[in-house]
């Protein structure tokens, strides 16, 4: 499926991936980040993960050319832009060029994502993660990582909907780390 930018003459253009690459990728993040400065324990990292796969199952080249009416998202956690092209998803965009990679890079996502939660990015989700890091359980660890960083409609009810894939990420990291 090709999207049209609302960015200019770039096209984007969803990329499909297979069930082994998702999980691959899902394990990639989780490593990166349990390394990161951030400070994660396992079950707050599943927790994040989990929500990338509400978002975008994995795929770090996801995009929809309009969320809704509402303006351009793309990648693991579904960067969001306003309609006029401002917003996360543009700041993603930006930082992929500083680092001469494509937005597409999962590690670039990784970097962007870990920029936002400390602060350290154009666009700070820090309140995010102290609210995260605050959580004792991976129930409330997804749910509180989807009503304060993602914030999709209905923010309480899908953070509960998405506790189910931060439980399948945490068994499988916990299995291939044992």
């Amino acid at each position: 499926m090709s999207c049209e930018s609302n960015t200019g003459n770039v096209t984007y253009k969803t990329i499909p991936i297979g069930e082994k690459e998702r999980w691959n990728n899902a394990m990639t993040i989780m490593k990166k980040l349990l390394e990161s400065n951030l400070g994660l324990k396992d079950f707050q990292a599943a927790a994040i993960t989990g929500n990338m796969y509400a978002e975008s199952r994995w795929n770090p080249t996801s995009y929809v050319a309009s969320d809704a009416g509402q303006g351009q998202s793309g990648g693991l956690c579904q960067w969001h832009d306003a309609v006029n092209g401002n917003g996360r998803f543009t700041n993603l965009l930006n930082n992929a060029k500083t680092m001469n990679k494509t937005w597409q890079d999962i590690e670039v996502q990784l970097a962007y994502l870990v920029s936002e939660l400390d602060g350290t990015g154009q666009h700070s989700e820090k309140g995010a993660l102290v609210d995260l890091k605050n959580t004792s359980n991976i129930e409330n660890a997804t749910v509180s990582f989807c009503t304060k960083f993602e914030r999709p409609k209905n923010a309480q009810a899908k953070g509960r909907e998405r506790i189910t894939y931060s439980k399948q990420v945490l068994e499988k990291w916990n299995a291939q780390n044992s």
